[in-house]
């Protein structure tokens, strides 16, 4: 995969099938996959195999993820300090200012969110919907055909992310994220503010 290190987020998808969704793996959520394909279904238990530094290892040969005699695709990411970082984090149910932060290395620009259990869409924020100001309520739902929504309350902060609600914070869920950094480099949130 050419990471140099383990992959954290792992996304297959069979090409040229309909049938099948895109196969997303967290390795934080253990052996349990994720359907990306106008779908909001919760995590479903599957074995992934093992993934090392130079090799994505799948287990089984049907479905989505590793087809006998079928190509397929796959994006493979891990945390960067300075760059990346894919985690997990459990939500508190609180909002306002006493809504759940994230802490992150840096200031995020993009950020893709699910929560493990079914009914909860896939969610994608990024600062530019807001035109780069750190507090927005718009959101996209990449599973959904639909159009975005402004109903969450959100907050991209110099150190991390915030949610002053929204269904990205439901108490008791885990939800598994990848984010991007807003200025890639180490330390590179030194001289942030957020406007």
């Amino acid at each position: 995969h050419g990471l140099g290190k383990a992959p954290e987020l792992v996304i297959i998808k069979r090409w040229g099938a309909t049938s099948d969704g895109w196969a997303v793996d967290f390795t934080q959520a253990g052996n349990k996959i994720f359907e990306l394909h106008n779908s909001n279904a919760g995590a479903a238990d599957a074995a992934w195999g093992e993934h090392t530094n130079t090799v994505v290892n799948l287990i089984g040969s049907t479905g989505a993820r590793n087809t006998n005699g079928d190509n397929h695709v796959m994006y493979s990411f891990t945390s960067i300090p300075g760059f990346s970082h894919v985690g997990t984090y459990k939500g508190t149910g609180d909002a306002g200012i006493y809504g759940r932060f994230v802490q992150l290395d840096f200031r995020p620009a993009f950020i893709l969110v699910k929560a493990d259990q079914g009914g909860q869409y896939w969610v994608i924020m990024d600062s530019t919907f807001n035109d780069g100001r750190s507090y927005t309520s718009k959101r996209i739902f990449p599973n959904d055909g639909g159009a975005g929504d402004s109903s969450a309350e959100f907050e991209f902060h110099a150190n991390g992310f915030k949610f002053y609600n929204g269904a990205e914070n439901i108490d008791g869920t885990n939800f598994y994220y990848y984010a991007c950094a807003d200025q890639p480099g180490e330390y590179s949130n030194a001289n942030l503010i957020n406007i």
